[in-house]
């Protein structure tokens, strides 16, 4: 236990986190995983103190590479992060079945992707994102779906 309140359990090297350990917060956030000079590198699974969870790839204390962050919503992301941020090839799936496959950069869904609708129709879409937060798809049939805050309507 830390001054801090930070309990880890697991190993260590010359009074640093190395190997696999499990870190927790005072705040309820939890690590269990690898670590390399004391810090998150390797593989591992983080669970936020609001309950979402991320299995996958961390380094130097970041999530980096590939990994499924799971909201507590029941959402979900699939693919690849680069310094904490999504970033490369993804799928974010919404709990009601609707989901998105594209490329994305800091976070931010590109312009051109796929999305497989709940009723399992598949479509080629453009994206857009305006600055009040709602997503907007336009399917190749003129179609369009939009988004706020996660809530897709399909």
């Amino acid at each position: 236990l830390y001054v801090s309140g930070i309990k880890y359990t697991g190993e260590y090297e010359l009074g640093l986190r190395q190997g696999h350990g499990t870190c927790g917060w005072v705040d309820g956030t939890k690590y269990t995983g690898d670590f390399v000079q004391g810090k998150r590198h390797g593989n591992g699974i983080y669970e936020y103190d609001n309950g979402d969870q991320y299995t996958g790839e961390f380094a130097h204390d970041k999530r980096h590479g590939n990994g499924i962050f799971k909201y507590v919503n029941g959402n979900k992301y699939t693919g690849e992060y680069v310094h904490d941020k999504r970033h490369g090839k993804g799928t974010f799936k919404l709990v009601n079945g609707c989901q998105f496959t594209g490329e994305y950069v800091l976070d931010n869904l590109q312009t051109k992707g796929d999305v497989v609708l709940a009723n399992g129709d598949h479509h080629a879409v453009d994206y857009t994102l305006d600055l009040d937060g709602v997503s907007t798809f336009v399917c190749e049939n003129g179609k369009t779906y939009t988004s706020r805050g996660g809530e897709t309507v399909c």
